[in-house]
């Protein structure tokens, strides 16, 4: 009786390259670059109400006349909510952001906190469609 091998070494090639592509990905995703500099930008119901640089720890609120009251702080350049006055603080829960397209959003006061890339280029756009 002759045993046949269910792999072949095509098939060993394939899954050791596929491994190979997983690990540099994740290493991509989960590991930026250390040359990403963000600000923070703080947008209530839409609004910019304030930007801020991440390499400053600080502690700020955000608040409106209808009794919305956030709080949030940056520290050793993370952004974390510690604070809200919303029916859920689903905010409050959500992890600390750090790099360049994160955000914390809290729905019921519509605020997001955001961090938007700055690399000392012009933030003009490089073309605009009408």
């Amino acid at each position: 009786m002759v045993k046949t091998n269910p792999f072949r070494i095509r098939d060993i090639c394939f899954l050791t390259l596929l491994f190979i592509i997983g690990i540099i990905l994740s290493v991509w995703v989960f590991f930026p670059s250390a040359s990403e500099h963000g600000i923070l930008e703080v947008r209530l119901n839409g609004q910019l109400r304030m930007s801020l640089p991440l390499e400053q720890d600080t502690d700020r609120e955000v608040s409106a006349s209808n009794h919305i009251i956030n709080r949030f702080r940056i520290q050793d350049g993370t952004v974390r909510m510690t604070e809200a006055n919303c029916h859920d603080r689903t905010c409050v829960h959500t992890k600390a952001i750090s790099r360049p397209g994160e955000s914390i959003v809290c729905l019921p006061h519509r605020l997001v906190l955001a961090i938007v890339e700055t690399d000392g280029a012009d933030s003009q756009p490089d073309a605009v469609i009408h």
